[in-house]
């Protein structure tokens, strides 16, 4: 038996291959692996700001906000970063300034004039906002992170429908607390541990197409 037919037979059958990608797959995915964990990070701090009650004082209330603040900029800042692998990573990052803006400037006109209309008004526009930049964000994730994981990119397409059922599921027991306090009540609480599912999921899923994107980077994979 000659070398090579030696060298095949013996070639272990099972032998893991390094999976092939294509290069624009492997030329985005140290970026894509940088900002969507810094993503990732920026919200669970988001999250732990607002968790946090030490106090009811203006001045604690005040940090607070602006901590919050801070870190949805820097989510901001990594959507930006990530505009050229998708346009619509602008678009979320723009959607997700404005209400920032909002806040800040409609906040110190409605403290002067205590208007409850102003108030409604600008948290509705935030309201429509954000839900515009969770539509851009969530799919320009599932184009991207979908070349990568198929399922990943299909998770991010879920996302947003179970985003829309838990806003509606929001306005529904709010709604409903107005009318019949008791079972308004027991929908809200139902609401907020759906919400809650829906926040873990999310972290979940930015966390693994981040990792996805590190193996990538790390070079757990070459171009096809």
């Amino acid at each position: 038996m000659d070398e090579m037919n030696y060298t095949e037979f013996n070639a272990e059958p099972n032998a893991e291959k390094a999976p092939r990608y294509s290069e624009a797959i492997v030329s985005r995915a140290p970026l894509m692996a940088k900002w969507l964990m810094t993503m990732f990070w920026a919200n669970i701090a988001h999250i732990i700001i607002n968790f946090i009650k030490i106090e009811s004082s203006v001045v604690y209330t005040t940090i607070q906000a602006s901590l919050a603040s801070i870190c949805t900029l820097i989510i901001c800042l990594a959507l930006f970063q990530m505009r050229g692998e998708d346009k619509r990573y602008s678009l979320a990052a723009l959607f997700m300034l404005i209400p920032i803006v909002l806040d800040t400037v409609f906040g110190v006109l409605i403290g002067y004039s205590n208007s409850i209309g102003m108030a409604i008004l600008v948290a509705l526009v935030s309201v429509i906002l954000s839900l515009l930049a969770t539509y851009n964000e969530y799919h320009a994730h599932s184009c991207i992170v979908g070349g990568l994981d198929c399922e990943l990119g299909d998770r991010w397409q879920k996302l947003w429908v179970w985003q829309i059922i838990g806003i509606a599921g929001t306005f529904v027991s709010l709604l409903l607390t107005v009318l019949a306090a008791g079972l308004g009540a027991v929908l809200v609480l139902i609401v907020a541990i759906y919400v809650l599912v829906i926040q873990i999921i999310y972290l979940v899923t930015l966390y693994r197409s981040a990792k996805a994107y590190r193996a990538v980077a790390e070079g757990e994979g070459t171009a096809a």
